[in-house]
């Protein structure tokens, strides 16, 4: 694995990939059940900080130890019974935040468009694509996302520019009206969206030049608040703020208010955009989960570690909710307390212990 080099290019465009790919299709329906007209503010500061800093703490972190994986050098760091335990706890979070993508993607292809197809044949079908490209590593499914990227950003793009001519600026007003607290609230969601960023930790041993990844980190997340805030802006002005916060799917929606020439009704083009980069999303989630597994578990045929998390994914995609309301209930309550300790918090703890560690004379 460690063979693999990828650029800081590369991994700025999978940054961007990894968290706009699902953020573009759920984010407006949570952030403005919240914060209302405001929720293009919800989106646009807080989490920019808030990855920024993750990125930074995260970046710093891996950078310590070189070409090390996460799974191993926590070991080192802080023992081999303690770095196996917090390896697991960040193999659970990966292994959940996968069983959630996949089933994002399940519930949205099931409801939007095909209702007849079980959910089953959908949740299966990405996880084989994905650990397909696992199993070809890091570098190809970097080199996917080169392709996938500008795709995913023209349809973006053109979506949001060809439904200004039925936008309405009054959809914004009153700014602020409830004050801060709706704003900060409805933040919490797009600051754990935005924290997946996290993953620089599992990208750094395979960058060109590591010690520029936090520059790229950092921009990445810098566009990604653009990006995204423009994304929640044109669903406030072109919708309102009351329609994006009762819809399960409002760019799905969005895309329907084309109409410029022969170009109308662009809902398959968000469907063909968004499969594209939950793959590469997935597929990188998924890698990042098969590293600590290699890391705790020393298990050597890749093809078994692969077919037995193939299967967790599966089963656990379709039972791990109900229903896509529980999802979104989760997505809005849970996660982003949850992500926080995993994004930041440990990490920072484990950077604190590497620093007063190197002051104490050791090296890694």
């Amino acid at each position: 694995m460690l063979k693999s080099r990828i650029s800081n290019g590369q991994i700025l465009l999978l940054l961007i990939t990894l968290v706009a790919s699902t953020a573009w299709l759920f984010l407006p329906a949570v952030t403005t059940m919240h914060a209302k007209q405001d929720a293009w503010i919800s989106v646009l500061i807080h989490p920019t900080l808030y990855g920024v800093a993750v990125v930074w703490v995260n970046s710093s972190l891996a950078q310590y130890f070189g070409d090390k994986t996460f799974g191993r050098y926590v070991q080192m760091l802080l023992g081999k019974p303690l770095g196996i335990l917090v390896g697991s706890s960040y193999l659970g979070f990966l292994l959940l935040l996968t069983m959630i993508i996949t089933r994002e993607f399940g519930e949205f292809l099931n409801t939007a468009f095909m209702p007849e197809t079980p959910i089953q044949v959908f949740n299966l079908t990405l996880i084989l694509l994905a650990a397909y490209a696992v199993y070809h590593g890091i570098e190809v499914i970097c080199r996917i996302n080169q392709w996938i990227f500008p795709l995913m950003l023209v349809s973006f793009l053109f979506i949001t520019f060809a439904t200004l001519p039925v936008a309405k600026l009054a959809n914004l007003l009153p700014v602020m009206s409830e004050g801060l607290y709706p704003v900060l609230r409805g933040s919490f969601a797009p600051s754990a969206f935005r924290g997946e960023v996290f993953l620089v930790l599992f990208l750094v041993p395979y960058a060109k030049e590591a010690e520029k990844t936090k520059f790229y980190g950092a921009v990445a997340v810098i566009l990604l608040g653009i990006i995204l805030a423009l994304d929640v802006l044109i669903h406030i002005i072109v919708l309102g703020s009351d329609l994006s916060a009762n819809l399960t799917f409002p760019t799905f929606i969005l895309a329907r208010y084309v109409q410029i020439g022969i170009f109308e009704r662009m809902e398959a083009l968000v469907m063909v955009t968004w499969v594209a980069g939950v793959i590469v999303k997935l597929s990188i989630f998924y890698y990042a989960a098969f590293s600590c597994i290699k890391d705790c578990i020393k298990v050597r045929k890749t093809s078994w570690i692969l077919l037995t998390t193939s299967l967790i994914l599966y089963f656990g995609s379709l039972y791990i909710f109900t229903n896509v309301l529980e999802l979104f209930q989760f997505i809005d309550k849970h996660l982003p307390l949850l992500a926080s300790i995993f994004e930041l918090i440990i990490p920072l703890t484990l950077l604190v212990i590497a620093k007063f560690r190197l002051i104490g004379g050791k090296t890694y």
